[in-house]
């Protein structure tokens, strides 16, 4: 939210490598084994070795997550890209 509300349908795919600026899905294993898999959607800011760095709307601000082997990044596709609109 604001981006996409709760339900919003999204279409995320690794066909394309996701720039700064773009909308990503990030699947999070956490950082201890047994942790439970967390998923979010925030705009990707910068990606270095150590760290997947993003902005998010709500609350505003910088969030960083450690950029781990079990990390998943996916670019977030608008319908303009995917249906040609």
């Amino acid at each position: 939210y604001p981006m996409y509300s709760a339900g919003d349908l999204v279409f995320a795919n690794s066909l394309r490598p996701p720039r700064p600026g773009d909308a990503v899905t990030i699947q999070y294993p956490g950082d201890v084994e047994g942790d439970e898999v967390s998923g979010f959607i925030k705009i990707l800011t910068r990606r270095t070795a150590q760290w997947i760095e993003c902005q998010q709307f709500n609350p505003a601000g910088p969030v960083k997550f450690r950029n781990s082997p079990g990390i998943i990044v996916h670019r977030v596709y608008t319908n303009n890209e995917l249906f040609g609109i």
